[in-house]
Protein backbone atom coordinates (compact mmCIF):
# COMPACT_ATOMS: atom_id res chain seq x y z
CA UNK A 1 0.00 0.00 0.00
CA UNK A 2 1.60 3.23 -0.57
CA UNK A 3 2.28 5.60 1.79
CA UNK A 4 1.14 8.63 -0.49
CA UNK A 5 -2.21 7.81 0.33
CA UNK A 6 -2.35 9.54 3.75
CA UNK A 7 -6.03 8.59 4.64
CA UNK A 8 -5.05 4.94 3.49
CA UNK A 9 -8.28 5.16 1.49
CA UNK A 10 -8.59 1.43 -0.16
CA UNK A 11 -7.91 -0.86 3.01
CA UNK A 12 -10.40 1.36 4.79
CA UNK A 13 -13.31 1.21 1.46
CA UNK A 14 -12.92 -2.47 1.78
CA UNK A 15 -13.38 -2.23 5.54
CA UNK A 16 -15.85 -0.04 6.29
CA UNK A 17 -17.30 2.51 3.44
CA UNK A 18 -19.41 4.35 5.99
CA UNK A 19 -16.62 4.98 8.06
CA UNK A 20 -14.52 6.32 5.37
CA UNK A 21 -16.59 8.79 4.10
CA UNK A 22 -16.83 10.57 7.71
CA UNK A 23 -13.10 10.26 8.49
CA UNK A 24 -12.16 11.25 5.37
CA UNK A 25 -14.12 14.14 5.26
CA UNK A 26 -12.80 15.28 8.57
CA UNK A 27 -9.26 14.57 7.67
CA UNK A 28 -9.40 16.40 4.42
CA UNK A 29 -10.15 19.25 6.45
CA UNK A 30 -7.97 19.40 8.63
CA UNK A 31 -5.38 18.78 5.59
CA UNK A 32 -6.74 22.13 4.01
CA UNK A 33 -5.92 23.81 6.89
CA UNK A 34 -2.95 23.03 7.68
CA UNK A 35 -2.04 23.28 3.57
CA UNK A 36 -3.37 26.65 4.24
CA UNK A 37 -1.66 27.87 7.23
CA UNK A 38 1.85 26.89 6.25
CA UNK A 39 4.14 26.81 3.92
CA UNK A 40 5.33 24.05 1.82
CA UNK A 41 8.69 22.12 3.27
CA UNK A 42 10.91 19.55 1.67
CA UNK A 43 13.11 16.90 2.60
CA UNK A 44 15.68 15.19 0.49
CA UNK A 45 16.48 11.22 0.70
CA UNK A 46 19.20 9.21 -1.33
CA UNK A 47 17.88 6.04 -2.84
CA UNK A 48 19.56 2.58 -2.47
CA UNK A 49 19.81 0.46 -5.75
CA UNK A 50 21.42 -2.77 -6.41
CA UNK A 51 22.07 -4.69 -9.95
CA UNK A 52 18.77 -5.91 -9.59
CA UNK A 53 16.94 -2.61 -9.73
CA UNK A 54 19.36 -1.66 -12.68
CA UNK A 55 16.96 -3.12 -15.43
CA UNK A 56 14.18 -1.09 -13.83
CA UNK A 57 15.86 1.64 -13.82
CA UNK A 58 17.12 1.48 -17.04
CA UNK A 59 13.23 0.84 -18.40
CA UNK A 60 12.14 4.46 -17.16
CA UNK A 61 14.88 6.27 -18.63
CA UNK A 62 14.88 7.80 -21.78
CA UNK A 63 18.10 7.31 -24.10
CA UNK A 64 20.05 9.99 -25.40
CA UNK A 65 19.39 10.07 -28.73
CA UNK A 66 22.76 10.68 -29.72
CA UNK A 67 24.67 8.05 -27.40
CA UNK A 68 24.95 5.78 -30.88
CA UNK A 69 26.42 8.76 -33.32
CA UNK A 70 28.32 10.86 -30.94
CA UNK A 71 31.49 9.80 -30.85
CA UNK A 72 33.12 11.89 -33.62
CA UNK A 73 31.43 15.20 -31.41
CA UNK A 74 32.69 13.91 -28.09
CA UNK A 75 36.49 14.08 -29.80
CA UNK A 76 36.13 17.45 -31.17
CA UNK A 77 34.35 18.71 -28.17
CA UNK A 78 35.70 16.68 -25.55
CA UNK A 79 32.59 15.76 -23.22
CA UNK A 80 31.20 13.18 -21.59
CA UNK A 81 27.99 12.08 -22.33
CA UNK A 82 25.71 9.89 -20.99
CA UNK A 83 23.80 7.28 -22.54
CA UNK A 84 20.07 7.64 -20.45
CA UNK A 85 18.98 11.38 -19.73
CA UNK A 86 18.32 12.81 -16.29
CA UNK A 87 14.68 11.97 -15.04
CA UNK A 88 12.55 13.71 -12.15
CA UNK A 89 9.41 12.43 -12.35
CA UNK A 90 6.46 11.11 -9.40
CA UNK A 91 7.48 8.36 -7.22
CA UNK A 92 5.91 6.27 -4.95
CA UNK A 93 6.47 4.86 -1.66
CA UNK A 94 5.30 1.60 -0.77
CA UNK A 95 5.79 -0.55 2.74
CA UNK A 96 7.62 -3.64 2.62
CA UNK A 97 6.46 -5.22 6.10
CA UNK A 98 7.33 -8.65 4.33
CA UNK A 99 10.93 -7.77 2.96
CA UNK A 100 13.47 -10.48 4.48
CA UNK A 101 16.04 -7.68 5.43
CA UNK A 102 14.18 -5.18 6.97
CA UNK A 103 10.60 -5.02 8.19
CA UNK A 104 10.48 -1.13 7.63
CA UNK A 105 11.50 -1.24 4.01
CA UNK A 106 10.58 1.56 1.69
CA UNK A 107 9.92 0.40 -1.88
CA UNK A 108 11.06 3.66 -3.90
CA UNK A 109 8.45 3.19 -7.41
CA UNK A 110 8.31 4.92 -10.44
CA UNK A 111 5.44 3.98 -13.44
CA UNK A 112 5.24 0.09 -11.85
CA UNK A 113 9.14 -0.38 -11.26
CA UNK A 114 10.94 -0.60 -8.21
CA UNK A 115 14.00 1.19 -8.83
CA UNK A 116 15.55 0.90 -5.57
CA UNK A 117 14.43 1.76 -1.21
CA UNK A 118 14.76 4.04 0.89
CA UNK A 119 17.79 4.02 3.05
CA UNK A 120 17.23 1.76 6.05
CA UNK A 121 18.60 4.98 8.28
CA UNK A 122 15.89 6.91 6.97
CA UNK A 123 12.63 4.78 6.71
CA UNK A 124 11.32 5.56 9.74
CA UNK A 125 11.95 8.70 9.65
CA UNK A 126 10.21 9.06 6.04
CA UNK A 127 7.64 6.52 7.48
CA UNK A 128 6.91 9.24 10.10
CA UNK A 129 6.98 12.40 8.07
CA UNK A 130 4.39 11.11 5.31
CA UNK A 131 1.91 9.82 9.09
CA UNK A 132 2.71 13.50 10.41
CA UNK A 133 2.97 15.72 7.55
CA UNK A 134 0.22 16.26 4.21
CA UNK A 135 2.57 15.32 1.32
CA UNK A 136 1.79 17.68 -2.05
CA UNK A 137 4.65 15.37 -3.95
CA UNK A 138 7.09 12.72 -4.24
CA UNK A 139 9.88 13.01 -6.70
CA UNK A 140 12.74 11.09 -7.95
CA UNK A 141 15.44 12.06 -9.30
CA UNK A 142 17.42 9.78 -11.19
CA UNK A 143 20.60 10.53 -13.11
CA UNK A 144 23.96 9.08 -13.76
CA UNK A 145 24.66 5.44 -15.27
CA UNK A 146 26.72 4.51 -18.30
CA UNK A 147 28.47 7.38 -19.87
CA UNK A 148 31.53 8.07 -22.91
CA UNK A 149 33.99 10.47 -22.75
CA UNK A 150 37.34 10.68 -24.25
CA UNK A 151 40.81 9.19 -22.98
CA UNK A 152 43.85 11.04 -22.88
CA UNK A 153 44.50 8.76 -26.05
CA UNK A 154 42.17 10.69 -27.96
CA UNK A 155 39.37 7.79 -27.91
CA UNK A 156 36.24 7.21 -26.73
CA UNK A 157 36.13 5.01 -23.93
CA UNK A 158 32.94 4.05 -22.36
CA UNK A 159 32.29 3.74 -18.20
CA UNK A 160 29.31 1.44 -17.07
CA UNK A 161 28.89 3.57 -13.77
CA UNK A 162 25.84 3.51 -11.07
CA UNK A 163 22.96 5.23 -11.37
CA UNK A 164 22.27 8.10 -8.71
CA UNK A 165 18.74 8.07 -7.50
CA UNK A 166 17.24 10.40 -4.61
CA UNK A 167 13.72 11.30 -3.38
CA UNK A 168 12.41 14.81 -2.43
CA UNK A 169 9.33 15.03 -0.62
CA UNK A 170 7.13 18.41 -0.15
CA UNK A 171 4.61 18.16 2.48
CA UNK A 172 3.02 20.85 4.79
Amino acid sequence: MSLLDPFNLRKKARDKSIDLIKTGASKAVGHAKAKANSTPQSMSYSVQSWGIHREAIKSVLEQSAAWDTADAWLKTHRRSLYKYKRLECPAELIKEPDNPHDKNALAVVVDGAKVGYISRDDNLTIAQLLKKHVVESIMVTISGGPYKYVDEDGEVAKVNDDFRLSVNIRYY
